[in-house]
Parts: C-alpha cells; sequence; structure tokens
C-alpha cells in the first residue's frame, strides 16, 4: 500500500475526462446540427462537403438564370400571340379587300385599320425585357451547368425579313435574283482588288506565294491593312520663316496655328546684326517685344532674362496654354549694314509647339492625290497629336515630292482644303501606311458573296434567290445587281385596291408562316428551359443529400450517445471521490 501515488484515483480521472470531452462534442453536434464540429473530426468529408456546398451556391445561380431566361422567352411569346392574331386580322382584312362588291371607301376604312394594325406590330419589334430587347434577333446565351457552359437560344427579329415585309411603310423593296447576305455590323466594300497575304495584310498587287484573289466589291469588316511600297514616315516641322536684312526697315509678319496647347518662339540671326523691333501676339495680345535693343549680344552684359546671351540666339519667349490657336509674330529687319560680303544677315523665327499642316518625309515619298492611308507610330501614340487617330482613314494632298498634307475626305484633299493640323512637338515620326479606297457600308447592308464562309462576318443573314427583302440599298446597282425594285404597294404595304390587297395577302401569309416557325423554335427552347431546370433541381437535391450525409447529424444517435457519455461523467465523478478515499486506510494501520 502507497499514500504518495494514487493510481487508481488518476485513471479514474482520466477516463473521467475522456467522457468529458465525448460528452462536450456531442452537445455542441445536438446544437449545431452537424457532425463535424472542427476539422479534425472529418478531415475528408470537410473538404468534400465544401466543395459540394461550392457547388450548390453555383446551381442555385444557374437555375436563377434559367428562370429569368425562361421569364424572358414567356415574355416574348406573350407578344408573339397578339402579334399573330394581328397578323390574322391583317390576313382577313387583305381577303376582304378583294371583294369586287366592295367600294373605294370601304377598301380606305379595311387599310386604317389595316394601317393600326401594322404600327402596333412595329411598336411591338421595339419592346424589351428589363433594358433587353426581346426581338432585336440577338442570340442569347443561356447558362445551362454550373461550370458556367452554356447552350444559344435563337433571337426573334420582328422589324426584318417577312415581318419587315409585311409592315413595311417606306422602304424600297427587291426581289432578288441570286442569294444575298445581309451585314451583321459595319463594315467596308473594297473598290479594287486586291490579294490577303499569309498574315492577313493585303496587296495591291499580287506578290505570289498563295496570295488570295480579292475581288472589288468585296466585303470587310476592318479596314484593310496593306503592304508594299507605298509606306513613307514622316514628321511635323517646326513652325519658321526667315527674314533677309537688307539694311532697311521693312516689317515681315506671319501667323501660325499653335493650338491651345504650350510652346517657345525662338529668333535667331546669322552674325552681328539684330532687328530694330520682335514682337509676339498669342491670345489676341502682345505678349512680349524688344526695340532698340544693343547692337551685339556681348558675353557678361546684363539683358532682359529673354535674351540667351554669348550665341547667335537673340531671344526665346514661353507661351500658352491659351484659348487661342494662333500666334502672330512681328520682325523688323533692322536697318543695319550688310555683310562685308555683301549679303544681308538673316534672321530665323522657329515656333517649337506649334501645329503644322503639312508633313515631311525628307526623301520622295511617292503618295498620290487622293490616296487613302492610315497612320501609326512607333510607340504609343503621342499626346500631343490628338488631331491624329490610327483608326482613322486619311486622304493625302501631295504639296510636292517631300511634302504632304492630310485630310479627313477625298474632296477635301482634292481641293487642298482643311488641312489636319499636326503637332510640331511630336517626339515619334509618323508612319503613313496606304490604304485601298473603301466604301464604309452600316450594318444590314445586302452584298453578293457570302461572307458567313468567308468568315468576314458569320453573324450575317443569307437571304435566299426570289425571296422579297425591305432596304433602300440599291440591290440593281452596277457592281452589285442582286435585285429587282418591286412596286411601291411593296414600299408602302396597303388595302387601297385589289392589286395592293393581293400584293397585302401575300406578305400576311408569308409572315404568318415565318411566326409559326419562330414561335416554334421559341417552344422548343422553352421546352429545353425546363428538362433543364428539372436536371439543375434534381442535380441539386442530389448533392444537397450528399452534403447532409457528411455534415448532418443523426439526432437519434447523438441523443443515445449523449445519455451515454453523461452517465459515464456521472460514475466517473463518484468513482474519483471513492478513489481519493483509499489511501486513508493507511491510517488504520497506524492506529
Amino acid at each position: 500500500m502507497v499514500i504518495n501515488t494514487n493510481i487508481p484515483a488518476q485513471a479514474t480521472a482520466y477516463h473521467m475526462n475522456v467522457s468529458q470531452v465525448r460528452l462536450s462534442k456531442s452537445l455542441a453536434r445536438l446544437s449545431s446540427g452537424s457532425k463535424i464540429v472542427e476539422p479534425a473530426d472529418d478531415a475528408a468529408g470537410l473538404a468534400v462537403s465544401s466543395r459540394f456546398d461550392s457547388m450548390i451556391k453555383r446551381l442555385d445561380a444557374v437555375l436563377t438564370n434559367t428562370t429569368n431566361a425562361r421569364s424572358f422567352a414567356q415574355t416574348q411569346d406573350g407578344f408573339l400571340q397578339n402579334v399573330e392574331k394581328a397578323f390574322r386580322r391583317m390576313n382577313e382584312l387583305s381577303v376582304l379587300a378583294l371583294d369586287n362588291t366592295k367600294s373605294g371607301n370601304d377598301r380606305r376604312l379595311y387599310n386604317a385599320e389595316f394601317g393600326e394594325l401594322k404600327e402596333y406590330i412595329s411598336n411591338t419589334a421595339r419592346q424589351d425585357f428589363n433594358g433587353i430587347s426581346l426581338f432585336s434577333g440577338k442570340t442569347m446565351d443561356v447558362t445551362k451547368d454550373d461550370d458556367g457552359s452554356t447552350f444559344e437560344m435563337t433571337g426573334i427579329k420582328l422589324d426584318a425579313g417577312a415581318y419587315e415585309n409585311a409592315t413595311n411603310s417606306g422602304k424600297e423593296s427587291w426581289t432578288l435574283n441570286q442569294d444575298a447576305w445581309k451585314t451583321s455590323g459595319p463594315g467596308f466594300l473594297t473598290t479594287e482588288p486586291l490579294w490577303k497575304l499569309a498574315n492577313g495584310n493585303y496587296s495591291k498587287t499580287n506578290p505570289g506565294g498563295g496570295a488570295a484573289a480579292v475581288a472589288a466589291g468585296t466585303f470587310l469588316k476592318e479596314a484593310p491593312i496593306l503592304e508594299g511600297n507605298n509606306v513613307v514616315t514622316a514628321t511635323a516641322p517646326p513652325l519658321s520663316f526667315d527674314v533677309n536684312a537688307s539694311g532697311g526697315s521693312t516689317e515681315h509678319s506671319q501667323t501660325f496655328e499653335v493650338g491651345n496647347n504650350s510652346g517657345k518662339v525662338k529668333l535667331t540671326h546669322t552674325a552681328y546684326s539684330e532687328p530694330d523691333s520682335f514682337k509676339i501676339y498669342y491670345d489676341g495680345a502682345q505678349i512680349w517685344t524688344s526695340q532698340s535693343t544693343p547692337p551685339l549680344v556681348v558675353s557678361g552684359t546684363t539683358y532682359p532674362p529673354e535674351y540667351i546671351q554669348g550665341t547667335n540666339v537673340y531671344a526665346e519667349k514661353s507661351f500658352g496654354p491659351g484659348t487661342s490657336t494662333q500666334i502672330k509674330i512681328v520682325v523688323n529687319e533692322g536697318n543695319h549694314p550688310k555683310h562685308p560680303g555683301g549679303t544681308a544677315w538673316t534672321y530665323s523665327v522657329e515656333i517649337e509647339g506649334g501645329r503644322n499642316d503639312h508633313l515631311d518625309s525628307g526623301t520622295t515619298h511617292g503618295l498620290s492625290d487622293g490616296m487613302a492611308v492610315k497612320v501609326s507610330w512607333p510607340g504609343v501614340d503621342p499626346s500631343a497629336t490628338p488631331t491624329l487617330s490610327k483608326d482613322t482613314v486619311y486622304y493625302v494632298n501631295a504639296i510636292n515630292a517631300t511634302t504632304f498634307s492630310l485630310h479627313s475626305t477625298q474632296a477635301d484633299a482634292g481641293a487642298d482644303t482643311n488641312r489636319i493640323r499636326i503637332s510640331t512637338a511630336d517626339s515619334g515620326a509618323i508612319t503613313i501606311s496606304e490604304y485601298t479606297s473603301l466604301t464604309g457600308v452600316e450594318e444590314g447592308t445586302y452584298v453578293s458573296s457570302d461572307i458567313v464562309a468567308s468568315g468576314e462576318d458569320t453573324g450575317a443573314t443569307k437571304a435566299n434567290s426570289g425571296s422579297i427583302v425591305s432596304t433602300n440599298q440599291d440591290l440593281g446597282v452596277t457592281g452589285l445587281n442582286v435585285g429587282t425594285k418591286n412596286s411601291d404597294d411593296y414600299k408602302n404595304v396597303n388595302l387601297k385596291t385589289e392589286n395592293a390587297a393581293t400584293i397585302a395577302l401575300g406578305l400576311m401569309q408569308s409572315a404568318i408562316n415565318q411566326l409559326a416557325s419562330d414561335r416554334a423554335i421559341l417552344g422548343a427552347a422553352l421546352s429545353r428551359l425546363d428538362f433543364n431546370k428539372d436536371q439543375l433541381s434534381v442535380k441539386k437535391e442530389n448533392l444537397s443529400e450528399a452534403v447532409s450525409r457528411i455534415k448532418d447529424a443523426d439526432f437519434a444517435e447523438e441523443s443515445t450517445r449523449y445519455a451515454q457519455y453523461q452517465i459515464l461523467v456521472n460514475t466517473g465523478a463518484e468513482m474519483l471521490k471513492k478513489a481519493n478515499q483509499l489511501p486513508e486506510s493507511a491510517l488504520e494501520l497506524l492506529s
């Protein structure tokens, strides 16, 4: 028997502590409803359930997107149901207007209702859902799963095709004599043959090497970059002028465009003769003048700060920024003796930071009048040259072999008017690249080549030969010639005459057929949305069940454990009390 170490008491305390910890965890599980109270409870299960929880959240978002897409489609169909009723009534009115027993006044009454229904359908085409056009024809990408994958829901364009023909109130109508493609966005038509190179650029001459021929009149999404000899590097030379001082007192003046930026005016002379006066006007006011100046600029002599001493720089004066775009320089040549050799002194005025109206290539540029060009820089576009953009087509006026001006239009280039003024402060040379003469076209332009197959416009719409299209574009023009213009009863669909009613009847039937097809496509999309929604709901349910099996506590099982641990803690406390009393028996041996 020992009294210093109570082994039974220690063993009893240990088991009681174990029961106490288990009781605490059981209480935490019962109070939280989760089997995983801390990561150590089930590390792998925690990781799996965390991923599943994230997937469930994404599925909730996908279900929201699907519901919104379904609401969008249902709203479309709600409008289309009424549009169908309108077309059916217009179809009926067209037949009634064919009745030979009807007077012109009767047809006018039919036509009045017919016109109102046309306007109703045209107004419906402009409706939107939460700011998104319902009938723009744009394909909608609908999220179909939690990985972000989508499927396309075909758009309906209620102001194009058969619908546009049936409600036409002013556009020219054409019957196509061959297939044509309607562009889905703006672009350019080439006006001369080109060759497309392997790098995606173009050439005006066939360079060989498998370059693909591009015929005149071809639609291009982007203005083509031409390669060849017509690439020139040029700069905007500083603004300057010279005055020959012949010993008289003539006053010379010149006005320059400088923009509203800042700059510097500098006057230099060839030798010891200075002008009698030198004046600078900016923002309409004289900002500096020099009169009765010393005959020589002598080093060590004190002069106004505008003078630069000990050199042939007579004066420098900064200006701007201001609101003016012009600076005026006035120089009096000075009544001084001529150079001993008999030549006159020369004064030179240079303006730094102004805007010149031409570019200088330094060598023969080879550009011709009216040539279309674009500009680029070796690096970032200089902020000092905001008048030029590398995304804009300009037109050349060849001033001489080494200088040229840029213009916004070919007409200005031909007349040498409205020259674009370019900053002389540009720190880098400007590269001028020749572009082909292009005709810019808008979205909805018809072209004769398959621009979908060529990849130029994969969103273009094909119109088959024999179909009727409504557009103010001249489809019979030379070089295109894909259609024949129809009568004015197609241009403004009406029921004023039997012939007009016959035309209207055919157009209404085409529109009704198109509407039936579009509603069927819309119904198919709604069906897919319903199936997709059901699939997502089942997937979410199964994932939630899996998460529940991993994380959720079984209350029946856990409450049983709780009762067990509670009894063990209570009995452990009682047994510890008894174990602590065991050493007392040693006292009986001493008595």
